[in-house]
């Protein structure tokens, strides 16, 4: 892998710690218009650069969080199990 490929991956791992960080201290239940427009830029990116794992929990996430905009009844557990294992993926991966 060159510098440049490696500047890439870390510059997308720096937008995935800033995501979990905002869901973090906003609150994992909290259906932001502009976190899941983040979600979206992000889950691209990492689908371009192979990082699949990470897609498909920004993906679920995303969707979770979508189901809250639109319902009184929302389950937290799957945000925060899809959270986590993004959590340590990230650390993994750094």
């Amino acid at each position: 892998m060159d510098f440049e490929n490696t500047a890439n991956v870390n510059l997308l791992i720096e937008d995935l710690e800033n995501i979990l960080d905002e869901m973090f201290l906003r609150g994992l239940g909290c259906a932001y218009n502009n976190i899941i427009e983040d979600i979206n830029i992000v889950s691209k990116k990492c689908k371009d650069i192979g990082l699949f794992f990470a897609t498909e929990k920004l993906d679920n996430i995303k969707k979770e969080l979508s189901k809250k905009q639109h319902s009184m009844n929302f389950n937290y557990s799957k945000v925060v199990e899809e959270y986590y294992a993004l959590s340590v993926y990230v650390n993994v991966i750094k």
